[in-house]
């Protein structure tokens, strides 16, 4: 008898199966889906058995190795799991052993697995009172009821109050359990410090009936807590992306929380895999109800929704009249008025006024400004690519502020031209880069109010863990989106009266499709932080400073009005054909070598566009390099393909992406494609 398995070991796309021998005193214990160990290149390796076979193709038979042992004989892997991985290998070019290594969790000696502690479980206050105003009662009934008689296959939970969504989730979660208490759920959020917020709430309602999983733990902290999903001795299964590949049998309701965190739900190894696909798969493999959350929903989710694409979406929704006063502050009319600082007259006179009454201030910077794109600093008009819409770029040197050649160039299409020696919009000759850094803030903050306490955190603070005080003691704040990440419980702790946006267009400039989506998404999220802290009914102040009050995201944003920005946004994806109205596969080269790199990407493209010939539904752009063109002693350049939604690749499309060598990477649905 043999067996043919997937060994769980990275190997190149083309190898997925190998048979082996069934030793005999093993011969009536194998069962398909069961975890083994074999003999692989020299090694002892697990593997996976996917079917028992009377007899092998393999012309010498003699050279079969030999099954070593079972390593968990009672464990039969879901066979839903099974079909994902299979589906994954088909949808991601990508090998079945690459697949099940990153799912198959390392297994510790069993005199190891004693008297471990849940250790995410801190002295933290556990969040009992989720109450909301009487007013919003209503609203939350309805969005229950909504989810439950869900007709369609997935739904779209859109809020704005944390402690709403929370309650739907545990009242709908209840249902689910008191009908069949062998149901399971599947809870993902986007990263590790969202957990233990969401872990307290949840077992405060459901204790010692949630399992947690994410690459933190330990192997043997992992291990069991996989034990209990498998054994079925939990009902929550909550953790980060990888949780999507738990080995739930009974799986009733997937929630994918905060769905329009892109990066974090994107894996950045291979395979590239995005969870908001794989959970769409494993909701159709298992037929279980799938929600995903969000206060500013992807625009593909959003569109799927309002177009009812195949009956699939449903749109939930959960929103509150915004209390905060929004402010748009002009920065071009600052430097009209000799105000070349950083911080605008109208937020410097607020944080003055706030500081007065003893009030606390956070200002907010996003890090990503580069300083490489180029504006009028007279009109605020921005030199944009005439084919992608996405801003051109130049190189220049940092501290001289001078351009290292004369072009503008667009790094999607290869679009170039002249640095422009005077605005096209306004005649004016002020053309400057742009791009601020939030050290300059701190230093400005600090000169403009040298007597308050002032404490920046980011990236580069992120081993400063000995403040001069507790974090809740300081005036004012200056942090980043890494604020976020990391005090996500003591955010809800510190209420500010002033949130000073400094710089709203330094996301909104980046080169890449989804700029004007990522900056409204993260605006709507501090925004709705600042209005939902614990005093519900204070109403905070926010200023924007910005150099383009016009766009018509500076202004969705101040409105607080998605369907504002999400009918201008589809209008433009339509118009330069980006999703959802095309899907995207990258295929990126790297090599040390760059004679090999320009060889290997001509020659992918003219098979490409030979073979794409006839098709008018494809369009090749490529070869260019990337933004970022060497990464980790390696070259790269990239090819795009931009296929149109209703078309379906064939087998002889696919042949080509699985015939690639190994240093081809091929990243279908990439969130940036630069």
């Amino acid at each position: 008898m043999f067996v043919k398995i997937i060994p769980i070991i990275r190997l190149p796309r083309k190898l997925n199966f190998f048979d082996y021998l069934i030793p005999k005193k093993l011969e009536n214990k194998i069962k398909i889906n069961q975890i083994i160990e074999i003999p692989f290149r020299n090694q002892k390796i697990k593997g996976i058995i996917i079917e028992i076979l009377s007899k092998t193709e393999l012309f010498n038979k003699a050279k079969l190795k030999e099954i070593n042992k079972l390593i968990e004989p009672e464990i039969i892997l879901p066979i839903c799991l099974i079909k994902l991985i299979y589906w994954i290998k088909e949808y991601y070019h990508t090998s079945l052993p690459l697949i099940v290594k990153g799912i198959i969790p390392e297994i510790p000696k069993r005199e190891i697995l004693k008297n471990i502690k849940q250790f995410y479980i801190t002295n933290n206050e556990i969040i009992k009172n989720l109450t909301v105003p009487k007013s919003s009662l209503l609203k939350i009934k309805k969005a229950i009821d909504l989810i439950n008689k869900q007709q369609t296959k997935y739904g779209l939970l859109y809020y704005q109050n944390w402690r709403e969504k929370m309650i739907i989730y545990i009242k709908v979660i209840k249902q689910i359990i008191s009908e069949n208490s062998t149901k399971q759920i599947l809870f993902i959020v986007p990263q590790i410090t969202d957990i233990q917020k969401i872990y307290q709430s949840l077992n405060y309602y459901f204790p010692n009936q949630i399992a947690v999983l994410h690459n933190k733990l330990s192997k043997t902290f992992f291990w069991q807590e996989w034990q209990k999903i498998y054994n079925q001795k939990i009902k929550i299964v909550l953790g980060t992306r990888s949780t999507i590949f738990a080995p739930i049998k009974n799986l009733d309701l997937i929630i994918i929380d905060n769905e329009e965190s892109l990066t974090e739900y994107k894996s950045e190894q291979n395979p590239h895999y995005n969870v908001q696909e794989l959970a769409k798969k494993l909701s159709d493999l298992t037929g279980a109800k799938l929600i995903f959350s969000s206060q500013a929903p992807r625009i593909e989710t959003f569109y799927h929704a309002q177009t009812n694409n195949i009956n699939k979406t449903s749109v939930i929704t959960c929103l509150n009249k915004n209390k905060s006063d929004i402010k748009v502050i002009n920065m071009q009319d600052e430097w009209h008025n000799n105000n070349y600082l950083l911080i605008s007259d109208n937020l410097q006179k607020a944080i003055e006024q706030n500081l007065e009454k003893k009030q606390k201030i956070f200002l907010f910077l996003n890090r990503r400004g580069a300083g490489t794109i180029i504006k009028c600093r007279d009109c605020g008009y921005l030199f944009k690519c005439p084919n992608c819409n996405l801003p051109l770029n130049s190189s220049y040197q940092q501290k001289t502020n001078l351009a290292l050649n004369n072009k503008l160039t667009c790094h999607h299409c290869n679009f170039t031209q002249d640095i422009p020696t005077k605005c096209i919009h306004c005649n004016g000759i002020n053309i400057k880069t742009s791009g601020i850094g939030i050290q300059r803030v701190e230093k400005e903050i600090k000169k403009l109010f040298p007597m308050t306490k002032i404490l920046r955190i980011d990236k580069d603070t992120e081993h400063h863990t000995n403040y001069q005080l507790p974090i809740t003691n300081y005036d004012i704040i200056i942090g980043t989106q890494f604020f976020f990440k990391q005090f996500n419980l003591l955010s809800d702790q510190l209420i500010f009266s002033l949130i000073g946006i400094i710089s709203a267009d330094s996301l909104l400039y980046r080169p890449d499709f989804r700029s004007s989506e990522k900056t409204f998404q993260q605006f709507s999220k501090i925004i709705n932080w600042a209005t939902n802290q614990s005093i519900i009914n204070k109403q905070i102040e926010i200023i924007i400073q910005t150099h383009s009050p016009e766009n018509y995201v500076i202004q969705a944003i101040a409105q607080q009005d998605y369907n504002f920005f999400y009918e201008h946004e589809i209008k433009m994806r339509e118009r330069f054909n980006y999703p959802p109205f095309c899907k995207l596969i990258k295929l990126i080269y790297q090599n040390s070598d760059l004679k090999k790199i320009e060889k290997e990407t001509n020659e992918l493209i003219n098979k490409l566009r030979a073979h794409f010939l006839s098709l008018k539904t494809i369009e090749i752009i490529g070869p260019i390099s990337p933004i970022i063109p060497k990464v980790k002693e390696k070259y790269q350049k990239q090819i795009l393909l931009k296929i149109n939604s209703n078309y379906q690749l064939t087998v002889f499309d696919k042949k080509i992406l699985n015939e690639l060598d190994e240093n081809w990477i091929i990243d279908i649905d990439p969130i940036e494609i630069l």
